[in-house]
């Protein structure tokens, strides 16, 4: 029904600065389109669920940084448009701070043919969400550490792992790793890559993970993690018992 270029903004100002972004929308249908767009806030929690919350009701928003310089367009079959955001770093802020814009679009209501005693009208809409990230250059401090590295009993032929981290720094930060396990002469026995994720400044984020049963003995499980220019390490002793029990 509706395309939009939805993925992720950063804007990076000095602090006091204003700046600009465009959100642009295409109508690929047949009919026209009513969008509407307009500001929220967002945040994950712990186990990495996504939720959404009026403006200005979270930490580090940004929601109301942000203006539209319109909040409804329409547009014609096959018609481009763009929504107009300005934004602003207040002199005060440090890192980074985030909202999302809402976008969704609607078209007339649809009539089914039913029998000639009834018809049933329905409408169809479409919701995107955008996240924006400001930044008050120069103020950023990437910092994150690890909460927790455990193993527990085997489960279906595998090791399941939990990894915590949290970003105790003022950025939202982007993050990339693996899973090694090592016998104790340092031999790499099995890697295992970590879906990439993302934190925001004061948040953590809890991680789920399997790793497969190596032979009876000590082994060392390493988790090795990059953010940014940075790496960041968490190990865990683990032991091999007779029947696969650690």
């Amino acid at each position: 029904m509706l395309q939009c270029s939805f993925e992720d903004r950063t804007l990076e100002l000095s602090p006091g600065e204003r700046g600009q972004l465009e959100i642009e929308v295409l109508n690929p249908d047949t009919q026209p389109l009513a969008i509407r767009a307009y500001i929220g806030d967002w945040l994950r929690t712990e186990a990495g669920e996504q939720q959404f919350h009026p403006p200005g009701t979270v930490a580090n928003s940004a929601a109301g940084q942000l203006r539209l310089a319109e909040s409804l367009i329409i547009l014609e079959p096959g018609e481009e448009g763009k929504f107009q955001l300005s934004a602003t770093v207040p002199p005060e802020q440090e890192g980074s701070r985030t909202a999302m814009v809402f976008v969704e679009a609607e078209r007339a209501p649809q009539t089914e043919s039913g029998s000639a005693e009834m018809q049933i009208k329905f409408q169809i809409s479409l919701r995107y969400g955008i996240k924006i990230y400001l930044v008050a250059r120069g103020t950023q401090q990437p910092r994150s550490r690890f909460l927790e590295l455990s193993l527990e009993p085997q489960q279906a032929g595998k090791l399941p792992v939990t990894l915590a981290v949290e970003n105790t720094g003022n950025l939202h930060l982007k993050y990339r790793g693996q899973l090694e396990v090592r016998d104790f002469t340092g031999k790499v026995l099995e890697v295992v890559e970590l879906p990439p994720f993302s934190i925001l400044p004061g948040a953590k984020l809890k991680l789920e993970s399997q790793i497969e049963p190596p032979p009876v003995g000590e082994y060392l499980l390493l988790a090795l993690v990059d953010y940014g220019s940075k790496t960041m390490a968490a190990e865990a002793q683990f032991m091999v018992k007779g029947g696969g029990d650690s």
